[in-house]
């Protein structure tokens, strides 16, 4: 089995940024319906999912996939987000963000352009609450900004 697939919307990711050897990449029009949630669970095969939020160019540091499934795998953490850095023409600027703390989560939590799930964590919420509605229209997700 492999260890990541990534789910792209429409964002897109520096193609040299993924050994497509060990990754599979599902491309969808969207993943915020429930409905489209649900294609995107029935389809990602793999330990962990790597979600590229839709907007602007991705483009991933050296060894940074192998980092974060480093992370999940030493952590056992069902969602991993990271610090990031934003380039506007020239200029690259740090964007750290909030570390997780209970009861920090709230609407409007930013956790950046690139989320990664994952799959045991996510077959347990299933096993817990049940499948996800296909009526939703948002999937209880939105983005900030």
């Amino acid at each position: 089995m492999k260890r990541l697939t990534i789910a792209l919307t429409g964002a897109s990711v520096e193609p040299c940024a993924i050994p497509s050897d060990s990754v599979e990449v599902i491309r969808l029009d969207s993943f915020f319906s429930g409905a489209k949630l649900n294609v995107l669970l029935d389809n990602w095969k793999a330990d962990y999912l790597l979600l590229v939020l839709p907007g602007g160019l991705v483009e991933f540091g050296a060894r940074a996939l192998e980092r974060f499934l480093q992370v999940a795998d030493d952590s056992g953490a069902g969602l991993i987000y990271a610090d990031f850095r934003e380039r506007n023409g020239d200029e690259v600027t740090d964007h750290p963000l909030i570390d997780y703390q209970l009861g920090s989560i709230r609407d409007n939590f930013d956790f950046g352009s690139v989320l990664l799930l994952s799959r045991k964590a996510a077959d347990a919420a299933l096993s817990n609450h049940g499948a996800v509605n296909e009526s939703m229209q948002w999937a209880g997700y939105t983005t900030c900004g």
